[in-house]
């Protein structure tokens, strides 16, 4: 899913970033591939980018009994019933890097949980219930 640019927002590009936006970029980068939409958005404040990244860090290394690909299902589901694609930037480049990734976010993009292995699916239904119910 390719995400729309929000051109009234400045942000610093990669191959132009220098200094602490540069190394967060390629820190980034180092485990991505590149910098997300998202991680551009804070450019303007390094110090912000580098924060976002270590919080990042933490949450992605809380104990668990769910699976890499079950952390960023919800995460990546969430973001997209909440209609925040920006969000979900993180979790759709880290799901095309794993094994059957691209699968499971077409199955999430188009709401074919029973497409999905059975615990993930389960998983699915109940991120929607808690997502879309009021209150």
């Amino acid at each position: 899913m390719i995400q729309p640019r929000m051109p009234w927002i400045r942000t610093v590009e990669p191959e132009d970033a220098d200094g602490r936006l540069a190394e967060a970029y390629a820190w980034q980068a180092r485990k991505l591939g590149r910098p997300t939409e998202f991680t551009q958005l804070g450019s303007l404040d390094a110090e912000v980018v580098h924060a976002r990244l270590i919080l990042y860090r933490a949450s992605e290394n809380v104990p668990s009994r769910l699976t890499r690909v079950q952390r960023l299902l919800i995460g990546y589901l969430t973001s997209i019933l909440n209609f925040t694609p920006h969000c979900a930037s993180l979790a759709r480049t880290q799901l095309c890097g794993l094994e059957n990734g691209e699968e499971v976010m077409r199955a999430l993009d188009h709401h074919e949980y029973e497409s999905l292995a059975a615990p993930d699916a389960a998983l699915a239904h109940y991120v929607v219930k808690l997502t879309l119910t009021p209150g």
